[in-house]
């Protein structure tokens, strides 16, 4: 079954969303967007995110490790970097989470 094209409004959201609150944002940051985004479409989209932060790290780890140890500092340098990156990458998007949480309490709510 074929579903009929769905008009988007200016937040990227469709229209047939209809338990939407609109918010009115003084600096139009896109929080509104952020807030009502699918949290499925959200995780993968962090997720890819996180993978190639985390082949940054590693590739960064390892190159900075066999520059300091040799091919044992190498492979210690590419797990560290890798956990590291990982981590700093889910805090970030923590504290993401809660500024966006924090400004959209700020705003008011017009239903």
């Amino acid at each position: 079954m074929t579903h009929p094209k769905r008009q988007d409004d200016a937040f990227g959201l469709s229209a047939k969303d209809d338990t939407t609150v609109n918010i009115m944002s003084a600096n139009n940051s896109g929080a509104y967007r952020e807030l009502f985004e699918d949290p499925k479409h959200k995780k993968s989209r962090r997720r890819q995110r996180r993978r190639i932060r985390m082949a940054a790290g590693g590739v960064g780890g390892f190159v900075v490790g066999g520059a300091l140890l040799g091919p044992v500092g190498a492979c210690a340098g590419c797990v560290s970097g890798v956990a590291m990156s990982r981590a700093a990458s889910r805090v970030g998007e923590r504290w993401k989470d809660d500024r966006l949480q924090r400004e959209m309490s700020s705003h008011t709510l017009l239903v």
